[in-house]
């Protein structure tokens, strides 16, 4: 599958991507494009098919670097105002995956950041 395939799939919500993801040789080269997954909202009817969160945590997950993606989620999240509903919902339903994981710490002291800092 070339990166563009991948991204295309990714999209439409196929598991095909993580079939594809758990038997590559070159997980590392297709990073990228999870991580773009997980910092954009893309559901086309969040309000029918909620977020994609858990979907991205899964593809997320095989790279076994979770620190990379809560870094930068965490780190776009501090730009994303509470009127941006989905992308909002998104990014926190992919945090608490990731606190449910054990990395709770990190993301709750960067929640609370956000929270209070009035400069928003």
């Amino acid at each position: 599958m070339t990166k563009s395939q991948l991204m295309l799939s990714l999209q439409k919500g196929h598991g095909r991507c993580f079939t594809f993801l758990s038997n590559t040789n070159n997980l590392n080269d297709y990073r990228d494009i999870v991580l773009w997954g997980c910092l954009n909202a893309f559901a086309y009817d969040q309000q029918v098919e909620g977020t994609r969160a858990g979907y991205l945590y899964e593809l997320a997950s095989l790279f076994d670097e979770d620190a990379f993606f809560i870094w930068n989620i965490l780190n776009t999240l501090q730009d994303i105002p509470y009127e941006e509903d989905d992308k909002y919902a998104h990014f926190c339903e992919l945090l608490t995956l990731f606190a449910q994981k054990g990395h709770l710490k990190e993301i709750k002291e960067a929640l609370l950041k956000k929270h209070t800092d009035k400069t928003f």
